[in-house]
């Protein structure tokens, strides 16, 4: 879900899209976690389409609430890396958590793994390394990256 900020956000702006860069700030601004100010973000600040601002806004919000409670975000020592760039036909998100030991693939489905799933354009690739996740984000950029006004607003 949704926090309720992302939409003041997009409604603020009217209802233009917002960057990446923007939408992993206000998630770690927000999280319960003293640990979250350790991260860096790399990549250019492109413009994201609404429907994709909507969308990254929910699986950015599910990886930084797992991270929380379960990852980088939850040892004194975990780190987080996140670089995206635009690779061929898509954008391309890499979320790499590191300072952890013994790192395993949960047993059981949870909600992040099935949004991840319910998402039909976009590909993941995801490790459970032993020293934290490494996950890889993969969206067409025809449906990611606004190419101007007259594409912004999607609906659904």
């Amino acid at each position: 879900m949704q926090p309720p900020r992302v939409h003041g956000m997009l409604s603020s702006r009217g209802l233009q899209g917002l960057t990446l860069r923007e939408i992993f700030q206000d998630e770690f601004a927000h999280a319960p976690s003293r640990y979250t100010h350790r991260y860096t973000l790399k990549g250019d600040d492109m413009p994201l389409r609404y429907r994709a601002s909507k969308d990254g806004c929910m699986v950015i919000h599910e990886l930084v609430s797992n991270a929380v409670k379960h990852g980088c975000f939850s040892v004194p020592d975990g780190w987080l890396d996140i670089e995206w760039m635009i690779q061929g036909d898509d954008l391309r998100v890499v979320w790499h958590e590191t300072g952890m030991s013994g790192v395993k693939a949960p047993e059981k489905l949870g909600f992040g793994s099935r949004l991840l799933q319910m998402l039909p354009n976009a590909r993941v690739n995801r490790e459970f390394r032993d020293t934290g996740l490494w996950l890889e984000y993969l969206v067409p950029t025809s449906i990611a990256i606004d190419g101007g006004a007259e594409t912004n607003r999607e609906e659904g």
